[in-house]
């Protein structure tokens, strides 16, 4: 199957570049969400000037996993795992 963003100049209706990004992000996000062993995949991309920095995936591991009395049933959020990711790069 030939790919929406071409690498030709877009003719009206055609996909343009940064369509073609965005598209291209949102497909590492979904492979990211295949990461996760919950029924509900999430997953999240963080991007600074074109390039990934940070990315995750929901998941059943929190920090409050270890803490006694902590909620049982809470997950970590995939956009709070990308955060973590990136910390390396934004510190």
């Amino acid at each position: 199957r030939p790919s929406p963003c071409s690498p030709l100049t877009p003719r009206p209706g055609q996909s343009t570049p940064a369509m073609c990004r965005t598209v291209r992000f949102l497909n590492q996000a979904a492979e990211e969400a295949e990461r996760s062993q919950l029924d509900i995949k999430h997953g999240a991309l963080l991007v600074r000037n074109g390039k990934v920095i940070g990315s995750g995936h929901n998941s059943s591991r929190t920090r409050l996993s270890a803490v006694p009395g902590a909620f049982p049933g809470v997950s970590m959020h995939s956009e709070v795992a990308a955060l973590h990711a990136a910390v390396p790069y934004v510190l």
